[in-house]
């Protein structure tokens, strides 16, 4: 059994790892510097901040992470580690709108 969490320190540094009930930790998703860019493993970049959030689907199988100073929701595939944007169009604001056209002021 797993679970995951987010990290953030002050040098803004942003991940998602995966902890095992044998101790290990490794990295799910983030380069550890903020930014924004969808991608795989630690290709992709995070600007969480110090306001997240993150769930698991309900199969296990997606991590979904509030990317707060992004204002964007996006998903990790916990099996591949692909990272893509569900909704938000980074502009910090409320819009109506289909994924990316929509307005997350999160």
């Amino acid at each position: 059994s797993s679970s995951s969490s987010s990290s953030s320190s002050s040098n803004s540094a942003e991940k998602c790892l995966n902890a095992t009930a044998d101790h290990r930790v490794s990295t799910i998703a983030g380069t550890g510097s903020s930014g924004f860019e969808d991608g795989t493993g630690t290709s992709a970049r995070f600007n969480i901040g110090d306001d997240s959030s993150l769930d698991v689907s309900p199969d296990g199988s997606k991590l979904f992470v509030a990317d707060h100073d992004n204002h964007r929701i996006r998903q990790i595939d916990l099996e591949t580690k692909k990272v893509s944007t569900l909704c938000g169009n980074g502009q910090g604001e409320t819009v109506d709108g289909v994924g990316t056209s929509a307005g997350v002021d999160s």
